[in-house]
């Protein structure tokens, strides 16, 4: 059903009325409702108004599947005459100033003569890719679309304030497609019939045998090593990375102890609607890819020689014996994240600041450093790679991202993605995702330190990091690991299958 229509007017001055044809008109509004269904979902009111401020402007209602942090967003779309410039460019007749525009971020639409890489678009860039007509600027630029509707050339902006979160078009349709994947729980994904998959659903386990407690979430990463040797050797940070040695203070006088690790592993199956061969990996190991999952953390691109020196010794661990981080030949991004803990999070870190002694500081916020990589057939195993999925075709390719750099809490993790032609229909392709994250035992058994306060007893480490305090918040890395990995694969399954 396509949204409704509520028009309401008043007796403004149009200004440039006269100038604008009903067809353009008409091509507006048929392209905010491609908006609405694709951005916000089908079903929400779409209302149109003036007054002397706008030549003519909608105003999307935020659709209430939208994430918590993006309750805020309001899609405007600006009408003008053809050839003015962007309200962004510059201010002109019948089109208001941004920066009067207040606390809202905003969808701005303009019918006029503007192809994909007009130099007169603020942000414009010759990254596009066509969709239903017209063309998605992908992330990290300005997440313009440029719709084409019966030769009426229409450009749409998102625009960001201080007090909103940074939304970029990829990623609110990213929200919107993920929403329509279902998670379904296995005992194990490798040996899940690949039969029972069906579109839009994911196979998906991380080993838990009780969502509210701890119990089977993390695994010691000796045992690791020797119960799950196949995806150890996939999912490991390197061949030969083993647990490092740290200096303590136990008892009163410093000792050096093993920097035990405890791994979260999960695995997640989802099916893409075309052929393997035709899927464009490259375009997925990508900054702009990676943006586009989690609009909550913040990416950049750094050079390898911008990489954090790994002094302190639980970093040092980390150095590749074999090749610097972000270079070598299947290296196809180094990237530098940021995320600042929400809701209450950054309360409960100041306050396990003050049982932490002469111990390092928490942040507010986590810092890491990564790389992707795409890997065909003949940089891997292929064999022992599908004894990894499950699945006994051949692999179309690979990406992986190798987290070596994380400033707290986490020592590294891993993602890999395979692709292989579905055995059940060639003309689908199934796609095998598997996340590793190393914890420091010592931050995991911090329980009786936490226990023995009343404010903090909700903070104990374990029950954070899988979601199951009331310290925990909204849909990124602050909901829990769980929360977050399931939600990274649902946006993940999304962007690849949308291609």
């Amino acid at each position: 059903m396509r949204a409704g229509l509520a028009f309401a007017s008043s007796d403004a001055d149009f200004g440039v009325s006269a100038a604008v044809p009903v067809l353009i008109a008409q091509s507006i509004i048929e392209a905010a409702l491609k908006l609405q269904s694709v951005v916000l979902g089908r079903g929400s009111d779409l209302k149109i108004r003036a007054d002397r401020r706008f030549t003519e402007y909608f105003r999307l209602d935020a659709h209430k599947k939208l994430r918590e942090t993006q309750d805020a967003l309001a899609g405007v779309v600006c009408l003008r005459g053809v050839g003015q410039w962007p309200c962004l460019s510059r201010s002109t007749a019948g089109c208001y100033p941004a920066a009067e525009l207040g606390a809202r971020p905003g969808l701005y639409v303009e019918p006029a003569s503007i192809r994909p890489n007009a130099a007169n678009v603020a942000g414009t860039v010759s990254a596009w890719k066509e969709y239903e007509g017209g063309y998605i600027n992908r992330p990290p630029f300005s997440g313009n679309i440029v719709g084409n509707q019966r030769e009426s050339w229409v450009t749409a902006m998102w625009i960001r304030t201080s007090t909103a979160a940074v939304l970029v078009l990829t990623a609110s349709v990213a929200l919107a497609a993920s929403a329509d994947y279902q998670i379904v729980k296995v005992a194990s994904v490798a040996s899940a019939t690949i039969d029972t998959l069906k579109p839009k659903t994911i196979f998906f386990t991380d080993h838990r045998t009780d969502d509210k407690s701890d119990k089977g979430a993390f695994i010691r990463f000796d045992d690791w090593s020797k119960t799950r040797p196949i995806e150890f050797k996939f999912l490991n940070l390197f061949p030969t990375f083993k647990e490092g040695m740290v200096h303590k203070i136990i008892d009163g006088s410093k000792k050096e102890v093993k920097d035990e690790l405890q791994m979260y592993v999960t695995e997640a199956r989802f099916m893409l609607s075309r052929p393997a061969e035709s899927v464009d990996l490259k375009q997925f190991a990508s900054l702009p890819f990676i943006q586009s999952i989690d609009p909550s953390i913040k990416h950049v691109a750094i050079k390898p020689e911008d990489v954090s020196t790994l002094k302190d010794e639980k970093g040092t661990n980390n150095k590749n014996p074999d090749r610097n981080w972000c270079e070598g030949p299947n290296v196809t991004a180094c990237i530098r994240s940021s995320y600042k803990l929400e809701g209450k999070l950054p309360i409960g870190v100041a306050l396990a600041n003050k049982l932490r002694d002469s111990e390092k500081k928490l942040t507010d916020t986590i810092e890491f450093e990564s790389e992707m990589r795409l890997l065909k057939a003949a940089d891997v195993d292929e064999a022992s790679l599908k004894q990894l999925t499950g699945v006994n075709t051949p692999v179309a390719g690979m990406l992986e991202q190798n987290m070596f750099y994380v400033n707290q809490v986490m020592r590294f993790g891993k993602l890999i993605a395979v692709f292989q032609p579905n055995p059940a229909d060639a003309k689908s392709t199934v796609t095998t995702v598997v996340i590793a994250l190393a914890v420091g035992s010592s931050t995991l058994e911090q329980k009786k330190k936490y226990e023995n306060v009343p404010v903090l007893r909700n903070l104990v480490p374990s029950q954070v990091l899988l979601g199951n305090s009331s310290f925990n918040t909204g849909e990124s890395i602050s909901a829990g690991l769980p929360n977050y990995v399931r939600n990274r694969i649902k946006a993940i399954a999304g962007i690849l299958d949308r291609g």
